[in-house]
């Protein structure tokens, strides 16, 4: 919810009426005399309509004075000279594994459930399997919109509706579903109309693809490192922060490289990388815990504060000195941010971090992940 910034102060009723009074009491010709009572009562009138109008222009940083306080639906409207749109809630898409016996007609529009039965699927086009062969990769696309409809590769699926022949179980294939978005909240609009207002089109530049990639839904963070292989190229990067694993999958990659090879210029190449986690082991020996506190509370903290470094360094990408492409190093992840992360978790005595024995930097292409803690 956008908070409420008011640019002026709004008078209290019983302030307006005593301003208004003496306003009346300093009009020339005015009876100050007229019926007992007349003057407040027409004084607190007058205050009481001043009032609504104060309560009025009070909602109006946010609704309509402000662009990056603003609100559905004067956001919306103020964004669309900008080229702006909320992005809606999107289907995820991809491929399901059912296997059965060859020649199986499998229709189009059958339907499937995930394992926690909230994601429903139907399949895109009919399909069969080959003969000789046991499976068959068959298109489907959510029914379901939102982040929840993307699943993970081989997660399990149950046909709705028995097809003889085939069996009632299958799975996602490697790839994942994706492409699954929720709506565009208020604070994502605002932040993509800031960078919008902050720096506007100019036919290329590197905010330019930025703000490219963030027209595909569910695109939160995103790198760009110009003239990988020379003048006129780019390489770009990007993360799905709204996801429990936000590294981009197959179809993610896909998802932006065609809306970036729709609004880039036509003369140049282009390319979105695959971004890969970088595991990083980490162990954690003699860890103590204080009094008041279980072993087992302080490691389950323990492991949430280490989970919550994964994935802020920069992934590694290309780079061009004018004469060579170079694989450039990503951000890096310090030491003494790991010890931070287990020093401040609640009910920590004493501990020694074994692993990882040096500051981690992430290779070309990769973001850094640490992996679940071990402790001895």
């Amino acid at each position: 919810m956008t908070t409420q910034v008011p640019v002026f102060p709004v008078p209290a009723l019983a302030d307006l009426q005593t301003q208004i009074l003496a306003d009346l009491a300093s009009v020339p010709g005015l009876d100050q005399t007229l019926g007992v009572g007349v003057t407040p009562v027409l004084a607190l009138v007058l205050a009481k309509l001043a009032a609504g109008e104060y309560a009025y222009l009070a909602q109006l940083p946010n609704r309509a004075l402000i662009p990056t306080l603003m609100a559905f639906p004067y956001l919306d409207v103020y964004c669309q000279p900008f080229g702006l749109t909320r992005e809606p809630a999107t289907a995820a898409s991809g491929n399901v594994i059912l296997t059965g016996a060859p020649s199986i007609p499998i229709p189009a529009g059958a339907q499937m459930q995930d394992s926690t039965g909230t994601v429903t699927l139907q399949t895109m086009a009919a399909a069969q399997i080959a003969p000789g062969a046991q499976s068959v990769a068959v298109p489907v696309q959510s029914i379901t919109t939102g982040m929840a409809a993307n699943l993970l590769p081989n997660a399990p699926v149950t046909l709705l509706t028995a097809i003889a022949g085939i069996l009632a179980t299958g799975a996602v294939d490697g790839n994942g579903l994706s492409g699954g978005a929720n709506q565009e909240s208020d604070a994502a609009l605002q932040a993509r109309l800031a960078e919008r207002l902050g720096s506007p089109p100019q036919g290329g530049a590197v905010m330019d693809f930025v703000a490219w990639a963030k027209q595909v839904g569910g695109v939160t963070r995103v790198w760009v490192y110009p003239t990988q292989n020379g003048p006129g190229t780019a390489t770009l990067a990007f993360m799905m922060d709204g996801r429990a694993n936000p590294v981009p999958l197959a179809a993610d990659v896909a998802n932006v490289q065609a809306a970036i090879n729709a609004a880039a210029p036509v003369v140049g190449d282009y390319i979105v990388l695959s971004i890969q986690a970088q595991a990083v082991p980490v162990a954690v020996h003699g860890l103590t815990a204080a009094n008041g506190y279980t072993l087992a509370q302080v490691q389950a903290g323990v492991s949430a504060a280490i989970a919550a470094l994964n994935y802020l360094t920069t992934p590694g990408g290309y780079g061009w000195d004018g004469q060579a492409q170079n694989f450039l190093s990503g951000g890096t992840l310090y030491l003494e941010q790991i010890y931070a992360a287990i020093a401040n978790t609640p009910g920590v005595a004493a501990f020694d971090l074994a692993a990882p024995a040096a500051d981690i930097t992430a290779n070309y292409g990769y973001i850094v992940q640490l992996g679940a803690p071990s402790f001895t």
